[in-house]
């Protein structure tokens, strides 16, 4: 189990730098990562920047989105010497392995005990896709608590089913606790994108929805990282209504 009751953060910096960041929220979820994984100095710069803030970490794209993702070209990487065909949606190559191995290094650098697995939006729910997420995860070394985000509404009615393939890797499944009911897991592990669907950046939350939230999470272990465009200003007042309650 781990040592927390409920971190919350933002997915980024938002507009900040680490160090400011650092003096506001416990816990950040590193983005950056996703596209470009840093070099040893670089991570160990971040670490040094804020020693006191509980790192999480997307995994590199390479592991889940193949080369024709969008994400791809915002990187501005070229995939050079290698088949597309060993590229992303969760498949076992050469090519995943070493990306993940690599993330688990970084992760190792920050002390991050929890690396996000974001699908794209076309995993959509399959035997064949539930089979490939188990595949992958008994591929890997799992020293970090693998978090698997799944973005196609297929998903939402079986995420304990879900939790079942991760269980055993010592995973958990990434939710929204207003959107869905989390599994029973030892850490809930939530990114918020918004309400009003699956993913809304705009959206600005509530004091209601604040408070509702609050009451999802009071009482678990769980990391609380907002993903819109007015994070910083939410995850400032989810964290006074918890010093407030």
């Amino acid at each position: 189990m781990l040592d927390l009751d409920v971190l919350v953060g933002c997915c980024g910096l938002a507009g900040m730098g680490l160090g400011e960041y650092a003096r506001r929220f416990p816990a950040i979820e590193l983005q950056s990562t996703f596209y470009r994984l840093p070099r040893t100095p670089t991570a160990e710069r971040w670490k040094k920047a804020a020693p006191s803030v509980a790192f999480t970490l997307k995994a590199f794209q390479g592991i889940t989105h193949p080369p024709d993702s969008p994400t791809w070209r915002r990187s501005g990487i070229e995939i050079e010497g290698v088949s597309p065909e060993e590229v992303g949606l969760l498949r076992v190559s050469k090519f995943t392995k070493e990306a993940w191995q690599r993330t688990e290094e970084v992760a190792d650098i920050l002390d991050a005990k929890v690396i996000v697995i974001q699908l794209p939006p076309k995993y959509d729910y399959s035997a064949r896709n539930l089979s490939r997420l188990s595949e992958f995860l008994s591929s890997v070394s799992t020293r970090r608590i693998p978090a698997v985000e799944f973005r196609h509404a297929s998903w939402l009615g079986r995420l304990q089913e879900a939790r079942k393939v991760i269980e055993p890797h010592d995973g958990v499944v990434v939710t929204d606790p207003l959107k869905m009911s989390p599994p029973d897991q030892p850490i809930q592990y939530h990114r918020m994108h918004g309400s009003n669907g699956l993913v809304n950046y705009g959206h600005k939350y509530t004091n209601e929805e604040l408070s509702l939230l609050q009451q999802k999470v009071e009482g678990s272990k769980a990391y609380v990282f907002f993903n819109n465009l007015a994070m910083r200003e939410d995850a400032e007042r989810f964290l006074q209504a918890r010093t407030q309650s």
